[in-house]
């Protein structure tokens, strides 16, 4: 989709008639939710060294691999997908993931996306710097499917949710009253050595070091940026990632951040915040300058052209961020020659 409906078209049909699509061409559907607490923000990032991991597994043990990122690595597009045949299933799982957050019940979530199970299981790991011990007996009884890669690569509808393990009881209460029991299995745990192991019938099918796992995925980043930026600064950034308490990347300001400016005597400074036509991020803007001692002025363009405002009153000037003239192509090219050609 595209933000704004300011795109138009124009062209000539056979009979050379002008014609113009006043908005874009694809069908645009909107839909809104409401936000109850913001705060209720959950993310893949694991939290404990010693916590539960479960996965809801829509798919219902089909564990289907057409289409799927591993079919792709060999050349190969199958012809059995993953589908969403049951929305009332889907919805169910929708309602009772809202119902546990609400009760603060889950630690850290992650659908199951590109790469499958074995790839969410992985980034969960390495964005928490958690190791993770999967069991994948309860699945693999559950599955339709007898292979190993099906388990770990398939991409079916489903999440993994990580869930303290005092928490369990009411976890596994809410998911039996949304009756999701027969498609949730309690698939391994969360340790503190930062490894990673996968086992069937009590045989490791894949163990791995979670610090080699962050350093391969992020090798194709490191080695795209080492082209674009600095070599140097590149390879910096790729050997931190050895760092493990993130040591390297800790900031000591030396200067106090409670502190408030005091620039030429003048306790608050005036701060011209700077808008155009579209502009959405000036009252962040001017909040942040607040917060730090200054005093927030808004200022449109409108106010400079007309002389309403003059900027000489102002020890500052910020421009603004956001959609300006609609987010039309060279909007900001725009905004800068409505300053560059008036004189004043």
């Amino acid at each position: 989709g595209k933000d704004s409906m300011s795109m138009r078209t124009s062209w000539q049909d056979a009979a050379g008639n002008e014609q113009k699509q006043v908005s874009p061409l694809s069908l645009i559907v909107t839909g809104f939710a409401p936000v109850t607490d913001v705060r209720k923000t959950l993310t893949p990032d694991l939290k404990s060294d010693d916590s539960t991991l479960l996965l809801m597994d829509l798919g219902a043990g089909k564990n289907r691999l057409g289409g799927s990122c591993l079919a792709q690595v060999y050349a190969q597009l199958g012809d059995d997908c993953p589908d969403l045949e049951n929305p009332e299933l889907f919805k169910r799982f929708f309602a009772a993931i809202q119902e546990l957050n609400s009760q603060s019940l889950i630690s850290a979530y992650h659908d199951r996306s590109d790469g499958g199970l074995a790839t969410t299981l992985i980034e969960m790991a390495i964005a928490g710097r958690k190791g993770i011990e999967i069991l994948l007996d309860l699945v693999a009884v559950t599955s339709q499917t007898k292979s190993i890669f099906n388990l770990l690569f398939s991409e079916e509808l489903g999440a993994v949710i990580e869930i303290e393990k005092q928490n369990i009881p009411a976890v596994m209460a809410v998911i039996a009253q949304y009756q999701l029991s027969e498609y949730t299995h309690l698939i391994g745990r969360t340790q503190a050595n930062k490894k990673v192991v996968f086992s069937l019938q009590q045989k490791p099918v894949y163990q791995a070091d979670l610090l080699d796992l962050n350093r391969t995925w992020s090798q194709v980043s490191y080695q795209m940026q080492s082209l674009r930026d600095h070599p140097d600064c590149a390879q910096q950034e790729y050997a931190s990632l050895a760092d493990d308490e993130g040591a390297s990347t800790r900031v000591q300001p030396a200067f106090d951040p409670e502190a408030k400016f005091n620039i030429n005597g003048q306790h608050k400074p005036k701060m011209a915040i700077l808008r155009e036509q579209g502009i959405n991020g000036h009252n962040e803007m001017a909040a942040a300058f607040d917060r730090v001692g200054f005093e927030s002025f808004d200022v449109t363009m409108t106010d400079l052209l007309a002389k309403r405002v003059e900027l000489d009153q102002f020890q500052g000037l910020v421009a603004c961020g956001g959609f300006s003239y609609g987010d039309v192509l060279g909007a900001g090219a725009g905004w800068a020659k409505s300053i560059l050609f008036n004189p004043s």
